[in-house]
């Protein structure tokens, strides 16, 4: 079990915690001051695109492009940053040729357009804004760049899923224009990337998970048989938080802020295999586990994968070679399945994003203690912003949180991870005099979008997106109308599945704000059943009170009101009796004030 030990209380007497704070804020600048230091100059990024563009020329190509699939990677993949220093989760880099006269392009959706404006290097670039119209996301990205290829456009084939790779080709000129695969990757062959994590795998225990790994290896095959139409079959899995989910374990160090493990894995309906380094498997209890489910372990790599899969062909005998299926999601990479046709939605990911009841009852615990610890720093924050006008910035903010985080059962040092539930919760909260009149109409826009959605009946068969127990955070724009990464498309809402609802706004070089709770889908009974129950809402998970300084009341509906107040009246209750000790006295004044109900009139 990876785990921390819980840091010392931080709520202390006020000189105490402010040489703390001073300490932490002392920490945090020397923390930033190396960040900066580590970021390259102007000149440096400049030979390192010029490095890259003989590469790209050494390889005969027209075009090179790098991109990253997952919200976070690890250090050894942040290529892109490399070559352009844009330091953002999500964003194609696409490289020439220095034989074409032409700029480097990024091209990156609107979550990013200011940041990217900032990083990258004014000189031999160009940011390329896609989504204006408020799409974002990988589609929307390479939808962007695709209309920039001249004559050839290559990519590392193990970054580029197969859906996508389709997707590209589709839209190039017949003729003119070819997506080719190389197999070694042009940026590093300019630089050493840094080594890889060995930390090693542990296990997620049953307690936590609800289901043995056995259970669920026995469960996946049953479905993926009846898919595959043949006895002969072989199914490929990518994604890192799937195969921890299905093979119960964790590790923290290979990616900043998940708890998963650089992996491949095949199933089949008589062999469940990893591969995986060797040095991560360390745990004998997971070793245990994996022993009595049958789960083989390989080096990490494609060419392991290949290799296994060629063995599989040819141990099904010469009758059976020609009706052996190999079988991935769309979403697996390039080079991973280009043998498979046609690729299979991935039911795994499917069955990880609907909880069982223990999982359920975990992540409701988790929000309770996490919502203990929020309401203890948002109370620590107004005392010194408001009441000492102590200047705090973003990055001491954050350290604060951490603090209080660690003080909880079961934090586990990756991101906002407990061991038994991601969080995910996002408030925006006003410390000023007075908010003016545009914040508070924006402000109350967003939490009407966000009670619209919370309050909705839906029927079943609503696109879905979803969290994952202590393993990835999946978000989308509009929850309701698109498929987050790493959930396949026509998943829908069933009850158990468990999603944030997150709508936002951003007045661009000035402010933003967001509204983020998670919540659980549930059954619910309508007035009038035709053919049983078919409609759903939403149950609230979070425990974090909602701002009430910046609502414009009068722009609000009475139904609405009443929900701001049932909601803070419901996270009053439940974290109170969490509040009793002596040193939570300020946090208990604050939770009771911010969560006083408004006056209704007439109710």
């Amino acid at each position: 079990m990876f785990c921390l030990t819980r840091d010392k209380p931080i709520r202390l007497p006020d000189d105490d915690a402010d040489d703390l704070l001073d300490q932490i804020y002392a920490d945090c600048e020397k923390e930033k001051g190396s960040l900066l230091a580590d970021r390259p100059g102007e000149d440096e990024m400049q030979q390192r695109l010029a490095d890259l563009r003989k590469q790209v020329t050494s390889a005969g190509l027209d075009w090179y492009e790098d991109e990253h699939q997952s919200e976070e990677v690890a250090d050894s993949e942040k290529r892109r940053e490399y070559i352009s220093n844009f330091s953002g989760s999500a964003g194609t880099a696409l490289i020439p040729s220095s034989k074409l006269d032409a700029k480097a392009l990024l091209f990156v959706d609107s979550r990013y357009w200011v940041l990217a404006e900032k990083e990258v290097p004014k000189k031999g670039w160009e940011v390329k804004r896609v989504g204006a119209s408020g799409g974002s996301g990988r589609s929307a990205v390479v939808g962007g760049w695709v209309d920039y290829v001249a004559e050839l456009v290559t990519h590392v084939q193990r970054t580029l899923t197969s859906g996508l790779a389709n997707s590209v080709n589709a839209q190039l000129a017949p003729g003119s224009t070819t997506l080719n695969a190389v197999k070694e990757n042009l940026v590093d062959k300019i630089h050493t990337p840094p080594a890889r994590s060995t930390e090693p795998l542990t296990e997620y225990p049953t307690s936590l998970s609800g289901e043995s790994t056995s259970s669920k290896i026995a469960r996946m095959r049953k479905v993926l048989a009846a898919r595959a139409r043949s006895d002969s079959w072989v199914y490929l899995l990518p994604s890192l938080p799937t195969i921890a989910w299905l093979l119960n374990y964790r590790c923290v160090g290979d990616i900043p802020y998940l708890p998963v493990a650089f992996a491949y894995a095949a199933l089949t309906h008589d062999a469940c295999v990893i591969f995986v380094d060797s040095e991560k498997l360390e745990d004998e209890a997971l070793k245990k586990d994996w022993k009595q489910a049958g789960v083989e372990t390989r080096d990490y790599g494609i060419d392991e994968v290949e290799k296994f899969v060629q063995t599989y062909v040819k141990k099904s005998g010469d009758d059976a070679k020609s009706k052996v299926r190999i079988l991935a999601s769309d979403e697996s990479s390039w080079a991973l399945i280009k043998g498979c046709k046609p690729t299979l939605p991935c039911p795994i990911q499917d069955a990880k994003c609907l909880k069982n009841e223990t999982e359920l009852e975990n992540f409701r615990n988790a929000y309770l203690r996490d919502g203990r610890a929020m309401v203890r720093w948002f109370s620590f924050l107004e005392q010194k912003l408001v009441k000492e006008e102590k200047k705090i910035g973003e990055w001491t903010a954050a350290a604060v949180l951490l603090r209080y985080r660690r003080q909880e059962d079961m934090f586990a040092d990756s991101g906002p991870q407990y061991l038994d539930a991601t969080i995910d919760t996002t408030r925006t909260w006003f410390f000023g005099k007075q908010p003016d009149d545009y914040m508070k109409r924006a402000y109350t826009r967003v939490l009407q979008g966000h009670i619209a959605v919370a309050t909705a009946t839906f029927p079943l068969g609503a696109d879905a997106g979803g969290l994952g127990m202590a393993l990835t955070l999946a978000t989308a724009s509009d929850m309701l109308t698109s498929v987050p990464v790493g959930f396949t498309k026509g998943f829908s809402f069933k009850p158990g599945h468990v999603t944030s609802i997150e709508p936002g706004f951003y007045l661009e070089g000035r402010w933003g704000m967001r509204i983020e709770s998670v919540y659980i889908c549930k059954g619910v009974e309508t007035k009038y059943e035709y053919n049983g129950p078919n409609w759903l809402s939403f149950e609230p998970v979070t425990r974090v009170p909602i701002c009430t300084n910046l609502i414009d009341w009068s722009l609000m509906t009475k139904d609405e009101q009443r929900w701001v107040n049932a909601h803070n009246t419901m996270v009053q209750d439940a974290l109170l009796p969490l509040l009793e000790d002596d040193l939570d006295k300020e946090a208990r004044e604050w939770l009771k004030r911010v969560c006083k109900p408004k006056i209704i009139w007439p109710w």
